[in-house]
């Protein structure tokens, strides 16, 4: 099997578990991660084997051994990366919202459309195993008809107060999108 050299973009919480995730799935080969901060790009790179760090993701983005990208910036700083890499023609997984203005999704919208990359929003929930579970068990009606449902998403108020630095920059988007 051939495997696919990824660069994670953004070395915060959810860098890292891009990291992790490209650095043990067999399909892929973590390469590089980048990060304004070097130090964290340096950090999570020795963690999980990548050879390489940078701090400027146009940089990564020029590497030949990368094919694909894990975007996992704050949430308003998704477009210039995600723009870059569409012009680069790599493959692109970035973590949700895609945008937090209509300026920035329609600048991304015109990068895709132009480009002839792979593209997909990491929704979480998607993969989330209670929500398989649930999901799995309802249409195997092993728990009856679906007459209601209710799905709540709580953040306690430290996470945009104290652990997201950059929250103040970013919308209510990130935290229920």
């Amino acid at each position: 099997m051939d495997t696919i050299g990824v660069g994670v973009i953004g070395a915060g919480t959810w860098g890292d578990a891009h990291a992790r995730i490209f650095s043990s799935h067999p399909g892929t080969r973590l390469v590089a991660v980048c990060d304004v901060v070097a130090e964290r790009a340096r950090g999570i790179a020795e963690k999980y084997g990548a050879p390489k760090t940078y701090a400027d993701f146009r940089e990564l983005l020029r590497d030949p051994e990368i094919q694909a990208v894990g975007i996992a910036t704050p949430d308003f700083l998704h477009k210039d990366p995600f723009v870059a890499a569409c012009r680069s023609g790599k493959s692109i997984l970035i973590e949700k919202p895609l945008a937090t203005t209509y300026e920035d999704l329609m600048a991304m919208k015109q990068a895709y459309a132009s480009a002839k990359v792979r593209v997909m929003v990491d929704f979480h929930a998607r993969w989330n195993p209670p929500l398989t579970v649930a999901f799995e068990d309802i249409t195997q009606g092993k728990i009856g008809d679906l007459v209601s449902f209710y799905y709540r998403l709580n953040n306690p108020v430290w996470v945009p107060t104290k652990m997201l630095s950059w929250s103040r920059n970013s919308s209510i988007l990130w935290f229920l999108g």
